[in-house]
């Protein structure tokens, strides 16, 4: 990669997505369909190589473009690259090494060990990506970070809409086989405005940038709070009962519809705070 920004949706668009797809297809594997690990286990492991090599390009091209700029940025981005690699060359080293399963309880056990260090390394590379578009963007300033982030509370608030139309389409029949993933999408969101909170945190305090910040860890509350009930709900409750899910499904999206107001009262308080660092 010879851009920040290739690199970036190269991170975005190959690495994140095969992860989540790997993460995905492990999660879904019993030990009956052990044999299925095979084939994940080649395509995961050739991924990883290609991941590694494509990360030690950017480096050494990252190295050679900014040798000559003191820019801490730059030199947090390889540092925080090497980490990432590290944890590429690990991960694939695991992923090879693992062996045949004999015991339904050892398969589970290592499964989800696996799930949980793809999940980790996901977690890095869009941390990485998020790193990129600070340096990418120039985002030095106080006002480019707010409009970086504000673009970024907008998007959660796309997903979240998407999220809100699957959950009014469920029908009680159906709702186990996507709890998990309505869980999963739910927290994600929350982990996106965790990270928002945590550049926004580092800025010049502005009046509305604390009420902003404010009203992201209320969302990002929620979320998880959301995320928990979806997961541990037992649609056996309803079998009997179709209105009792009704009831929960319309609650459920009272809330996040609720939630959806109070990030766009961020987005705007986010605006706000811009026009008062240009006052």
């Amino acid at each position: 990669m010879t851009s920040i920004h290739e690199f970036s949706i190269f991170l975005r668009n190959e690495g994140e997505l095969t992860l989540r797809k790997t993460e995905i297809s492990l999660a879904g594997i019993i030990f009956s369909e052990v044999a299925k690990w095979d084939g994940i286990k080649l395509s995961l492991s050739h991924f990883l190589n290609n991941l590694y090599f494509e990360m030690l390009d950017f480096m050494t091209w990252l190295e050679q473009e900014f040798k000559y700029l003191q820019s801490k940025n730059v030199k947090a981005l390889i540092s925080d690259l090497k980490k990432d690699m590290e944890m590429v060359l690990h991960l694939r080293e695991e992923v090879i090494t693992t062996g045949s399963f004999t015991r339904p309880d050892l398969f589970a056990l290592v499964r989800q060990q696996l799930i949980q260090k793809i999940q980790d390394l996901r977690k890095a590379l869009q941390d990485y990506v998020h790193e990129l578009k600070v340096l990418e963007k120039e985002l030095s300033s106080t006002s480019s970070v707010l409009q970086y982030s504000r673009g970024q509370i907008l998007q959660v608030m796309a997903v979240l809409e998407k999220v809100k139309q699957r959950i009014e389409a469920t029908a009680v029949s159906n709702f186990l086989s996507i709890r998990g993933e309505l869980s999963a999408s739910l927290q994600d969101l929350s982990g996106q405005l965790r990270e928002e909170q945590r550049h926004l945190r580092k800025l010049r305090e502005v009046t509305a940038l604390k009420r902003a910040l404010i009203s992201l860890q209320l969302a990002k509350d929620n979320l998880e709070q959301f995320a928990r009930a979806v997961s541990k709900t037992d649609p056996g409750e309803w079998k009997q009962s179709a209105v009792s899910f009704d009831y929960f499904k319309q609650h459920l999206l009272k809330q996040l519809e609720g939630t959806a107001q109070i990030l766009a009262g961020s987005t705007e308080e986010l605006k706000e705070a811009q026009q008062q660092l240009a006052a």
